[in-house]
């Protein structure tokens, strides 16, 4: 099976796994795209869906999604970073890859046997928009820059961020309500474009650091009815032409 994708935005896509869990992945081939269910290495701070289209979705016959195992994310990032066209074209065999162009003769990758990850079967593409929606605004790298700098300031016990609204305006709170006499900080980071966080919502500080950060992303709160609880939830979301990448972070509700 011969795959034709971006270059660019394959590294993308490959580099935001990375960022969240550098062991190894699973890879479910469809007729137009690659996508990718992934959590953190810790198994709670991030789940993650990447979706890359494929560009010669038109010439594949796959009546059934393909499995794939890419034993080892770093070692294959290596491949990436060979190649110089604007276009990743590589074969996929029954237990390796190959990629060959003008001036690489053939380069193969062995693929692993078995996924690394045993990630829950509910976590799908439909379970990540399952979600009813809350609080929309758009967000950029320079913010989420923002509020990881500002992090430094705060107490080094504290790794939570508290996001509420203040008016129409979204309040990142870098603080532990919990802890008394500690360095704290708050910082509007924008307005909402749309509803509103309902009470706060708390994440983790590690868990925004492993965002692969781009100028084109959307920052939304949203609930679930879990028991007789509503727990609200953030979404990060990052859409380029043909890769969508969300996470969900870890949520916590004191």
């Amino acid at each position: 099976m011969r795959l034709v994708v971006s270059s660019k935005e394959f590294s993308i896509f490959v580099d935001a796994i990375l960022n969240v869990d550098r062991n190894g992945a699973t890879f479910k081939i469809h007729k137009n795209y690659i996508e990718c269910i992934a959590m953190s290495e810790d198994n709670s701070s991030i789940f993650f869906y990447s979706r890359l289209m494929i560009l010669n979705s038109e010439d594949l016959k796959i009546d059934n999604p393909q499995v794939i195992f890419i034993r080892d994310l770093t070692q294959f990032k290596k491949l990436l970073d060979i190649n110089k066209d604007n276009t990743f074209t590589f074969v996929v065999e029954d237990d390796h890859i190959y990629y060959e162009n003008d001036r690489i003769k053939k380069a193969k990758f062995m693929l692993g046997e078995k996924s690394f990850r045993d990630i829950n079967a509910k976590v799908t593409p439909e379970w990540f928009d399952s979600f009813e929606k809350n609080m929309r605004m758009r967000v950029d790298k320079s913010t989420i820059k923002e509020i990881l700098k500002a992090a430094s300031f705060a107490s080094s016990e504290v790794d939570r961020i508290y996001f509420y609204q203040d008016g129409n305006k979204v309040v990142a709170e870098i603080n532990d309500r919990n802890l008394e006499k500690i360095d704290n900080i708050s910082l509007f980071i924008g307005e909402s474009e749309e509803g509103s966080i309902e009470d706060k919502i708390i994440i983790l500080t590690s868990s925004l650091a492993k965002i692969h950060l781009t100028d084109n992303m959307i920052m939304e709160s949203s609930y679930k009815i879990i028991g007789s609880r509503k727990v609200e939830l953030m979404f990060l979301t990052i859409s380029d032409e043909n890769v969508l990448i969300k996470y969900l972070l870890n949520t916590q509700t004191k």
